[in-house]
């Protein structure tokens, strides 16, 4: 792709569409005795496009037919005769000369032997099938419908192909479709008109799940769609997953770097007060085999109150410290999403961050 146009795509989904265009050229292209495949079959008005949308068809009818499958399925030569027959007047003569000419320019469908005495096809990869059925639903005038509809029925088996089609339908419908995953609605409006019919807040499993999938769709379509109506509901579901238990927290962590993609607006600055009380400070050889001499004897302190950060030290903040002080620290430190916790940080280096802290607050941190 890189020799034939002089550059990859930086989106995915336009890098997977350049190589299905090329792929798809080769079978039009004149090699040797054989002529491509347009002047071979002599059909007024036939073009590459019209043998394209039918292969997205049958892509995401293979995805359809399969869920819970891991890999590319396998489509039955007939299928592919009977589709391409449609282009052709009916002739399936000349549907039969198109599979030939697939077999024998191997790049976007490959022959996969047999099943039940007939032959197979099967797309390269898991992502060109993904992708072209995800440009088949993109085209559908219930987008946004369908895609909720195939979230609830089998998110994790749609969840590249839904990312995807956000991106193909373009911003106005693929961020249409991403709002449709959280019902169009906020969380504090949920949460209210649950508060007035004096029913009980519940969301579940799945429908968390399908807010994780909004933000992707969100994230996917990329900088343009931030800051509008649709993302800032979705970003306020994503607030509300990750501050609960509703998830694993595998899962939650999953939701923290999708809204660190969008932009978290949550304030990482905020302390809350742990009031005034007793602690047992330091350890006992009876239940601690590995104590250490300093952490000895084990008593009770009387603690005033004191406030901690609420949440841990983020990237952002860290950046912000290191932007403003020139601080040496280790490039790594630099590199996570903005609301993930700092690592690589040294003992020197926290140090010196609250040093600063405390200058630009006039409050005494450590």
């Amino acid at each position: 792709l890189h020799t034939n146009r002089g550059r990859l795509p930086d989106d995915r989904a336009d890098l997977y569409n350049d190589v299905i265009d090329l792929l798809m050229q080769r079978w039009n292209e004149a090699i040797g005795a054989d002529r491509g495949l347009l002047d071979s079959l002599s059909v007024t008005g036939l073009r590459l496009a019209n043998f394209r949308a039918k292969i997205e068809q049958l892509a995401f009818e293979a995805h359809e037919a399969n869920v819970g499958a891991q890999g590319v399925a396998d489509i039955p030569r007939g299928d592919l005769v009977r589709a391409f027959s449609s282009l052709l007047g009916g002739s399936d003569d000349k549907a039969k000369l198109v599979v030939d000419y697939i077999e024998k320019r191997a790049g976007l469908l490959l022959g996969q032997g047999e099943k039940n005495k007939e032959p197979q096809f099967t797309f390269p990869h898991r992502t060109f099938q993904e992708y072209l059925a995800a440009c088949y639903l993109a085209r559908q005038n219930d987008f946004a419908k369908r895609s909720e509809s195939l979230a609830r029925a089998a998110l994790d088996h749609w969840r590249e192909v839904l990312k995807l089609a956000a991106r193909v339908a373009g911003e106005e419908r693929g961020v249409f479709a991403a709002d449709g995953m959280v019902g169009g609605v906020s969380y504090e409006d949920y949460k209210r008109k649950c508060e007035v019919g004096s029913s009980k807040l519940e969301v579940g499993r799945e429908a968390w799940q399908r807010v994780v999938l909004a933000g992707e769709m969100l994230n996917e379509l990329g900088v343009v769609v931030k800051n509008t109506p649709q993302s800032e509901r979705v970003v306020g579901w994503l607030v509300a997953l990750i501050e609960s238990n509703a998830l694993p927290a595998k899962e939650r962590a999953r939701a923290g770097d999708v809204l660190g993609q969008l932009g978290d607006p949550r304030n990482f600055d905020e302390m809350i007060t742990i009031p005034a009380g007793k602690f047992w400070m330091g350890s006992d050889k009876k239940v601690d085999r590995y104590v250490q001499d300093n952490e000895l004897p084990q008593h009770e302190v009387d603690l005033k109150d004191y406030a901690i950060g609420k949440y841990p030290v983020t990237v952002r903040q860290w950046k912000k410290f290191v932007e403003a002080t020139k601080h040496n620290c280790d490039e790594r430190s630099l590199r996570d999403y903005d609301n993930r916790p700092v690592r690589y940080v040294t003992w020197n280096d926290a140090q010196a961050y609250c040093k600063w802290l405390s200058k630009t607050t006039s409050a005494r941190l450590r």
